[in-house]
C-alpha cells in the first residue's frame, strides 16, 4: 500500500509503534522524520490513523543494546521480529519481550496485557529457514499475543503487521476504558463508614483521655468542666 501523504486531520489518532528484534522489517518506504523513527498516516478500520514508529532494531553491534527504556515506556505497542533464517534473532526474542515485561510493569499493575505481535520476516527465504512457522506460533501463544510472517523484500505482510499492532492498541484502549467505568461505578456505590454506621444503627462512641478509664465512662459526655462537641467531650477523644 503507497504512502498518504495527505496533511494529518485534526480527527486523526496517533499511535506510537516501537520495532525490537534483528528481522530487518524494512520501513524504507514510510516518511523519515529523525533517525530511525518514520511517520505514515493511513485509513484504518474508517479512522485516520498516524502510525509513529521507532526501529530499534539493530542498531548496535550487540542486539541486546537495541532494548531501551525509553522506546519501552513510550510505544503503545511492539512488533518483536527475528528473521526465520536465524535461529539467534529467534531466541533473541525471549530476553526482548522479558524486558518490556519489566519496564511496563514498573508502569501499570496489569502489564500482561500489552499489545505485542510476534513477526517472522524474510519468509520469502524458504529455503533457508531454521525457524518453523510452528515454533513462532508456539512463542506467540506463550506470550499470549498475535503471529504473522513477512517479508520486506517481497512486501508480503508488512503493512499488516503494523495495523495488527494498532487494532491490538485500539482493543487495549478499549479494555482500559470499560475496567475504569467500572471501578468508578463500584466505588460510587460503595457505601461510606457513616453509612455503614447508620445502617447498621450504630454511633460512634469516645474514649476522653482525659477521664478516669473507670467502667462506664465510654461513651459519657458529662464530666465535669467539659464542654460536649460532636468530637466527644473535649476534642481529645479517641473514636472507637
Amino acid at each position: 500500500m503507497p504512502v498518504q501523504n495527505s496533511k494529518e486531520t485534526q480527527s486523526s489518532r496517533e499511535y506510537k509503534l516501537v520495532i525490537f528484534g534483528n528481522g530487518d522489517l524494512y520501513v524504507d518506504e514510510y516518511d523519515p522524520t529523525v533517525e530511525d523513527s518514520y511517520r505514515k498516516q493511513c485509513v484504518l478500520d474508517d479512522e485516520i490513523a498516524v502510525l509513529d514508529i521507532l526501529d530499534t532494531a539493530g542498531q548496535e553491534d550487540s542486539p541486546y543494546y537495541t532494548v531501551r527504556d525509553s522506546g519501552i515506556h513510550s510505544g503503545e505497542g511492539f512488533l518483536l521480529v527475528y528473521a526465520i533464517t536465524s535461529r539467534t534473532s529467534f531466541e533473541f526474542l525471549n530476553w526482548v519481550h522479558s524486558q518490556i515485561m519489566r519496564a511496563k510493569s514498573s508502569m501499570s499493575s496489569s502489564p500482561e496485557n500489552i499489545p505485542i505481535l510476534i513477526v517472522g520476516n524474510k519468509c520469502d527465504l524458504e529455503d533457508k529457514r531454521q525457524v518453523g512457522k510452528d515454533e513462532g506460533q508456539e512463542l506467540a501463544r506463550r506470550i499470549g499475543c498475535q503471529f504473522l510472517e513477512t517479508s520486506a523484500k517481497e512486501d508480503i505482510n508488512v503493512d499488516e503487521a503494523f495495523y495488527a499492532v494498532v487494532r491490538e492498541i485500539k482493543k487495549h484502549n478499549q479494555t482500559q476504558k470499560a475496567q475504569k467505568h467500572i471501578d468508578s461505578t463500584e466505588s460510587a456505590s460503595r457505601p461510606t463508614a457513616a453509612q455503614k454506621r447508620h445502617s447498621k444503627g450504630l454511633r460512634k462512641v469516645y474514649r476522653c483521655p482525659r477521664r478516669e478509664n473507670r467502667p462506664g465512662d465510654i461513651g459519657r459526655n458529662e464530666e465535669p468542666g467539659h464542654e460536649s462537641n460532636s468530637e466527644g467531650c473535649c476534642g481529645e477523644c479517641v473514636i472507637l
